[in-house]
């Protein structure tokens, strides 16, 4: 009887002890809603167009400008004879909400998830052995559905680049993204030429274009202040966008991303006025 005891008190001991030093459940930063996409993004542009160049290759980060709250930098991009800006966020971070101190990481394992954790009861043994989890810890999609860190500007020129067959990172991925409007310019000036642009949108104008749906174009949307608001990017009959905080999605034609922009009444004055239509200089990379 006493052996017994004993034998309990030590299983509870051991649980007790494993309980507490175990991990907390990881969480996605944004929920899933990528259920009718199962064919989109960038992820998937990578595995069927072989990438057999690189923007290394060309352009190299020379200095990093400033750091903004410990987690982006904002770094200096040199080549081709011309310079711009990149804001690089960082592939973890800790920040504090509410009471708690909460870590987010970047899965090292394609498509490079992020993760959260609570790390607020954590040492530090522990908390290196979460942070070794969540780096090995694999995403069972195929694709990235968060990466809200990347703008629609970015995710278009990213998936240019690949469509192509050049490795974009590390200045254009799930991380990064032109600083300025003005770098935009300075890389679409360099890289790029516009081949059209289509000005009073509305059916007959889009209808009349030569380039709207043609393959592998960089499609640049802009208000009636001549802004960027918006970039989407033709491939494989589809058009293909990144919209805020959500994942990305593909679309049959453009005409859906252009609506998505298209206000009336009040939000008029922040429709989109105006498209410019870019394809990247032939021979450029060779």
């Amino acid at each position: 009887m006493l052996k017994r005891v004993i034998c309990i008190i030590g299983f509870f001991s051991v649980f007790t002890q494993s309980v507490r030093c175990q991990l907390i459940s990881e969480r996605l930063l944004i929920s899933q809603k990528d259920r009718q996409n199962k064919e989109y993004v960038v992820g998937k542009i990578a595995n069927t167009t072989p990438l057999n160049k690189s923007l290394t290759d060309y352009f190299q980060i020379v200095d990093t400008l400033d750091f903004i709250q410990n987690s982006e930098d904002i770094v200096e991009v040199r080549g081709c004879d011309f310079h711009f800006k990149v804001t690089i966020s960082r592939d973890s971070m800790v920040y504090s909400y509410g009471d708690k101190k909460l870590l987010q990481l970047e899965s090292h394992i394609s498509p490079y998830q992020l993760w959260e954790y609570d790390i607020t009861n954590l040492n530090s043994v522990e908390l290196d052995s979460v942070s070794k989890e969540l780096r090995e810890k694999p995403y069972h999609k195929p694709v990235l559905s968060t990466s809200f860190n990347q703008s629609c500007i970015s995710y278009a020129l990213e998936g240019i680049f690949r469509s192509h067959g050049i490795n974009p990172e590390p200045f254009f991925f799930r991380r990064s993204n032109p600083k300025d409007h003005s770098d935009l310019e300075i890389i679409l000036k360099n890289l790029f030429v516009k081949v059209e642009t289509i000005h009073n949108i509305n059916r007959n104008t889009l209808k009349g274009s030569k380039h709207l749906k043609e393959e592998q174009v960089f499609l640049l949307f802009k208000n009636a202040q001549a802004e960027p608001m918006h970039a989407c990017f033709n491939l494989y009959g589809k058009t293909w966008t990144k919209n805020g905080l959500k994942p990305y999605t593909s679309h049959p034609s453009p005409q859906f991303v252009i609506d998505t922009y298209t206000y009336s009444g009040d939000k008029k004055k922040h429709s989109v006025c105006e498209i410019e239509i870019y394809k990247l200089k032939p021979g450029i990379f060779e």
